[in-house]
């Protein structure tokens, strides 16, 4: 049963996806708030109900379900006018191209990530690989933090220039030199006071 649960979840998610990656684009961060925020607390507060209620690990899976469902509904609601929620196979040659490549990117960026704590475990102390983590762990809530924001931005930024045929080799440029500009004073922060935010 609990499996049969989470797995609407799946259902749903690539009609919230596509809806959600549509927005994106057309830069409807409002909406896209809606989607993105409602849904989840929609499933949070359910959950929370559930377990003061006594349905131990189901409260979970059932805040989870109403959380993809409430994400899809508003989906529905907020779609770009002339989205079809159909399935259509045109142009699926060159998406498995990307898709191949960007898989194969996200793959070695968890690699990254758990490689070192696997490698850690078998060599050294539980205290280590725990304090390994931390870090690994701090590193990436800064990094992903200021990235998600970024790249909410520049990524239908670029999409726009490539729909229009422009060169889009100096707008990459000058957003790299800015991202990086945002980006390295917190880092460069962070690193200074790394163990003191770790031990935090």
């Amino acid at each position: 049963i609990l499996i049969i649960i989470l797995a609407g979840s799946f259902i749903f998610s690539p009609f919230t996806s596509t809806t959600s990656a549509l927005l994106t684009r057309d830069y409807k961060f409002g909406k896209l708030l809606l989607i993105q925020n409602l849904g989840p607390i929609f499933g949070l507060t359910l959950s929370i109900i559930l377990i003061y209620k006594g349905y131990s690990y189901f409260s979970l899976a059932w805040g989870q379900a109403i959380s993809s469902l409430v994400s899809l509904i508003l989906a529905f609601f907020v779609k770009p006018i002339g989205m079809n929620w159909f399935p259509k196979f045109k142009g699926i040659k060159s998406l498995a191209k990307i898709g191949f490549y960007a898989s194969f990117i996200n793959v070695f960026g968890r690699l990254e990530l758990t490689l070192p704590d696997l490698i850690l475990g078998k060599i050294s102390t539980p205290t280590t690989v725990a304090n390994f983590s931390r870090a690994i762990g701090l590193q990436v809530f800064i990094k992903d933090t200021l990235l998600s924001g970024i790249s909410k931005v520049s990524l239908p930024y670029m999409a726009s220039l490539n729909r229009e045929k422009k060169n889009i080799k100096e707008s990459y440029k000058g957003a790299s030199e800015l991202t990086l500009g945002f980006i390295l004073p917190v880092i460069l922060a962070a690193t200074i006071a790394s163990e003191t935010l770790i031990n935090l």
